[in-house]
This record gives C-alpha cells, structure tokens and sequence, in this order.
C-alpha cells in the first residue's frame, strides 16, 4: 500500500472512539467474581489448605486451626 494514501476513518488522527475509556470495574464486581470462583473452587481450596497443613506450613495449619475453632483443643480451652 503506498504510504501516502490517507485511509479514511470515522476518527480523527490522534482521537479515541471512546473518550470515556472501558469502563473500571467497581469493588462490588470484583469481589462477586471472587465470590464465585470460591464458591466453585471451595473443596479444591480446603483440600490444597488442609495438604499444606499436613505438609509443615504452620500458617495453613494455623488458618485451619482458626476457621474450625480447633486452637482452643490445643490450649485445653474450651471454645464459647
């Protein structure tokens, strides 16, 4: 294509189509995608969590611990 042929365009050189830009997702949006990819990913997570657990890392131990109210069976205290 020779170089000094001018395409023809809608837009002006040098000015979007979309002056507003793509939309940002909101919070909102992204934590139900989140949400949701839990929700469909839970068993797979507690699993991975609970392997890492029984693997040494004291963190997934702990969170374990945390979630299931277990750290007070550790301590001998009894959980309210």
């Amino acid at each position: 294509m020779d170089a000094s042929k001018k395409i023809d365009s809608r837009f002006k050189a040098g000015v979007s189509g979309n002056p507003l830009g793509r939309p940002k997702q909101t919070e909102e949006i992204k934590m139900a995608k989140v949400r949701d990819a839990l929700d469909k990913n839970i068993v797979a997570i507690f699993y991975k969590v609970l392997d890492s657990a029984l693997a040494g890392d004291i963190q997934a131990a702990g969170l374990i611990f945390e979630t299931y109210g277990l750290r007070d069976r550790l301590t001998g205290k009894e959980a309210d």
